[in-house]
């Protein structure tokens, strides 16, 4: 039907109500298609390029959604912080702004941030956590996990706890830029610097930096005591070495202890470096006057134990090598410099105790003696121009010195080369005493009376008896008391001359008072039958005395060593009791 019409109304106007199909309709691309226009009148028209035919969107998740034909109805939904709305054709969407309870888009501050081209950044100061951060701020946000420190403690880690400002661990400045680090508190009882096993530990001042700079100071120094306690000891200890083996940690000794009042005791003490130099123990100078005294003293013995020994104190010079000498032990003192200024006097040796056992003296030996007070004893030695050697004798006793100076001309008292004294005076105290003179060669005078200067000895030889008659007789030298005449038979009172010798005088005593001559002869070794060949010298007679009289021998009275004397008097009158002395001179060289 359709057909039928449509063949035979061409050029006619068709107008269809309700429905319209089109069957067997083919497909193929057409560069145009039919369309209906608000009438309902169909019209061709060209296929438009720009026409939709599929719309797919793609979200956060990556899931496509897609229509590709009909009517492509999407949903544009907004989320937390973010609404969705749309007006004809314009879709808008907006940012919340941000809040406590939103999130939402939020702006930087500019007194604490700056943006330039999209780039935010932290000002200068911008951030002032006092102002910005309110609460403890933990650990884990980068935080200290405490809200208060106490003052002046160092921080501690405590894993991932609050940070501990430990009051066992604290900086502090008592006074002006001096500048302290405090190790326990009140309720501490010891503290110290540690290394990790073993490492090695060194406590050292900075470095000077500029131009002739001193370098800084290292003190130490024990705690100040209160009251009448005694001040802390600086101990300095050293791990010593047992034979045990293993991991076992060794015992540390001591090795220096200095008290409170700067005593210091130890078993031993290495000063010096490597070198040449010179390694000094000096006593700190005093800052207000006269420098101080350094006492060096051995061990006291354990108190409270029975008669122990002290300590001695040993001091060696350094061991030699090969055949070199070994270091001698110098002892030094600091002499006056003779001025008034401020420089300090160089020092001057006083004794030298060298290897080869002998020791070096300087200046004078001054002896205290028995009792600690301003008297002394000073060995004096005049400075020698030449070596000189003392002898003291392998002898005990007591030896005797002279009590002043020895004086006298330019060729006083110089030893010769044969050791003997030259011509001089020898003075025995002052200059009014008594004093022993060579007025030449050979004679000594002794307040200018000669003395004998031979190998000379003279003694006294006293013989007491009573007589009351004029015959001549024997005198005794046992000190018989005789009322009779002594006999040739009396000759076991001879003397014994023990040396060569004579007889110089022979003095008288009588207890009668009246005017005498008494005789006197020397026999030696007498005989019974031949007394007149035994008799030397002339005879002697002491003439008109009263009590007292006294004779010089001739020089022929002289005798040899080991003779008998014997001597024989005759008094002129009865002397009763009386008392002959002969003085007798010995040869010593005999």
């Amino acid at each position: 039907m359709i057909k039928w019409i449509g063949q035979h109304i061409v050029d006619l106007i068709a107008r269809f109500r309700s429905d319209v199909y089109l069957e067997s309709l083919s497909e193929s691309a057409q560069d145009h298609v039919v369309g209906v226009d608000s009438n309902g009148k169909l019209y061709k028209q060209d296929v438009s390029t720009g026409d939709i035919t599929s719309v797919s969107l793609m979200g956060d998740d990556f899931t496509q959604l897609q229509v590709s034909a009909g009517a492509a109805n999407f949903s544009i939904a907004g989320g937390e912080g973010i609404d969705t709305s749309g007006t004809s054709a314009t879709i808008t969407i907006a940012g919340e702004d941000a809040s406590t309870s939103n999130k939402g888009i939020a702006s930087f501050s500019s007194d604490n941030f700056a943006a330039s081209s999209g780039e935010i950044t932290i000002k200068s100061g911008g951030v002032d956590l006092t102002d910005e951060v309110t609460g403890t701020l933990p650990v884990a946000n980068g935080g200290t996990g405490a809200t208060t420190l106490t003052n002046g403690a160092l921080l501690l880690g405590n894993g991932s706890s609050a940070i501990e400002a430990s009051g066992q661990l604290a900086y502090y400045q008592p006074s002006g830029n001096v500048d302290y680090l405090r190790i326990g508190d009140a309720n501490s009882t010891s503290g110290g610097i540690i290394t990790h096993a073993g490492m090695p530990l060194v406590v050292s001042v900075a470095n000077a930096t500029g131009t002739d700079q001193a370098g800084g100071d290292l003190t130490l120094m024990a705690g100040m005591s209160t009251g009448t306690a005694s001040g802390g000891d600086i101990i300095f200890k050293a791990a010593g070495t047992t034979s045990g083996s293993g991991s076992s940690v060794n015992v540390a000794y001591e090795i220096l202890k200095v008290n409170g009042q700067g005593d210091a005791s130890g078993e031993r003490i290495d000063f010096g470096y490597d070198d040449n130099g010179v390694s000094t123990i000096a006593r700190t100078p005093h800052s207000d006057g006269d420098g101080g005294d350094l006492y060096i003293r051995g061990g006291d013995a354990t108190a409270g134990q029975t008669d122990k020994e002290g300590g001695e104190v040993i001091i060696f010079g350094g061991r030699s090598t090969g055949n070199r000498a070994g270091g001698a032990v110098t002892i030094k003192t600091n002499g006056a410099s003779g001025s008034s200024d401020g420089v300090l006097a160089s020092s001057n040796s006083v004794a030298t105790f060298r290897t080869d056992g002998n020791t070096l003296l300087h200046g004078n030996l001054i002896f205290e003696g028995p009792t600690p007070d301003v008297n002394e004893t000073t060995f004096s030695i005049t400075d020698p121009t030449a070596d000189r050697t003392i002898t003291v004798p392998d002898a005990s006793g007591t030896m005797a010195f002279l009590d002043s100076d020895i004086t006298g001309n330019a060729a006083g008292l110089t030893a010769s080369t044969s050791n003997s004294i030259g011509v001089g005076t020898i003075e025995l105290g002052h200059a009014s005493d008594t004093t022993i003179a060579r007025s030449a060669a050979g004679t000594v005078t002794i307040e200018g009376k000669t003395v004998a200067t031979t190998n000379k000895t003279v003694a006294f030889y006293n013989s007491q008896f009573f007589n009351s008659g004029t015959t001549g007789f024997y005198a005794p030298f046992n000190y018989l008391f005789e009322n009779s005449n002594l006999t040739t038979a009396s000759y076991f009172s001879m003397i014994s001359a023990p040396y060569d010798g004579r007889v110089l005088k022979v003095s008288s005593y009588t207890q009668s008072a009246t005017t005498k001559n008494t005789t006197v002869e020397m026999y030696l070794n007498g005989q019974d039958g031949d007394l007149t060949n035994d008799q030397v010298g002339t005879d002697l007679v002491i003439s008109s005395y009263g009590r007292n009289g006294t004779g010089t021998c001739a020089t022929d009275w002289a005798f040899s060593a080991g003779d008998a004397l014997s001597f024989r008097i005759t008094n002129s009158v009865a002397s009763s009791g009386q008392v002959l002395t002969f003085v007798i001179q010995f040869d010593l060289d005999t």
